[in-house]
C-alpha cells in the first residue's frame, strides 16, 4: 500500500473526499516525521512505534 492507496482507504472509511483524506494522511505523516526529527518517539497502538536511531556512517 502506498500513500495514495492509504488516502483512498481513509476516504472510503470516513466519507471524506479523496482530497480531504489525502490532506489528513499528509498531515499525520508530517506530524510523525516532525516528532521523530525532534528526537521524540511516536507510538500508535496496534500499528507501530517510530523513533530515530542514530548509526555511524
Amino acid at each position: 500500500m502506498n500513500k495514495s492507496d492509504l488516502a483512498k482507504a481513509v476516504s472510503d472509511k470516513t466519507g471524506l473526499s479523496r482530497a480531504q483524506a489525502g490532506d489528513a494522511v499528509d498531515a499525520a505523516i508530517e506530524a510523525i516525521v516532525g516528532s521523530v526529527k525532534g528526537n521524540d518517539s511516536v507510538q500508535l497502538a496496534g500499528f507501530g512505534t517510530f523513533y530515530a536511531k542514530h548509526r555511524e556512517a
